[in-house]
């Protein structure tokens, strides 16, 4: 008993932490020091630089209990840690509208290194894709590092493990898509002008069109 309640106020001391370097990496992103004004200012006729962005984790001891509850939380150009487990459920389906973002997987309980585990989001029974990624007036890029994304299943807007659409660019880096279903696209289903690239040894493999084209990739 004593040891669980050590390891409790452990995590709840990681937590706290995690919270307060978001917090600064947030203010220094939105609200920089005069010092970050000088370095960051855009001389007459070049393009803006980008400031500095926030880091967000997920995890049983990180700040956010999942992955969408992040992604809500975020600004475009974060990057959000994600503890190496599987998601199951509502929280196995992600939704995002009209941010760049870098999601990576794999991370320990406490979001502080990566591991050999990687990330799954299992999406079995609710009838959606895994990750619908759409919205945006302009181009718009996605990361998504050290996932599987399998259990998908077809929705309205089809693609059962990915859905892009237009103006966004999602690139996978080691992240399989694998079993997920859907009357058209059943591993990705690609709108006009979306783009989607596969980097690292990242796979598409084993899906299913129901009705449709597209097993793996409908563009």
């Amino acid at each position: 008993r004593e040891e669980e309640l050590q390891q409790a106020a452990a995590d709840a001391a990681n937590r706290a932490e995690l919270l307060r370097q978001e917090a600064v990496s947030r203010e220094q992103a939105l609200r920089p020091t005069p010092a970050d004004d000088e370095k960051w200012a855009t001389p007459p006729g070049d393009a803006a630089p980008q400031r500095p962005a926030a880091i967000l984790t997920v995890g049983d001891s990180c700040t956010y209990a999942t992955v969408q509850a992040a992604v809500n939380a975020s600004a475009s150009g974060d990057t959000i840690r994600v503890q190496g487990k599987t998601f199951t459920g509502a929280n196995a389906t992600i939704n995002i509208n009209a941010k760049s973002l870098t999601i990576s997987g794999g991370w320990n309980s406490t979001c502080t290194a990566q591991g050999s585990t990687r990330t799954v989001m299992d999406a079995t029974g609710r009838g959606d894709s895994v990750f619908e990624i759409y919205g945006g007036a302009g181009p718009l890029t996605t990361i998504i590092d050290f996932f599987e994304l399998r259990g998908g299943e077809n929705d309205v807007d089809a693609g059962g493990g990915l859905e892009i659409d237009n103006q966004n660019t999602v690139t996978l880096r080691r992240t399989y898509v694998t079993e997920n279903d859907s009357n058209v696209g059943g591993g990705v289903h690609m709108s006009t002008d979306a783009a989607l690239n596969l980097e690292d040894d990242s796979f598409v493999y084993l899906n299913n069109a129901l009705a449709g084209d597209g097993g793996g990739v409908y563009c």
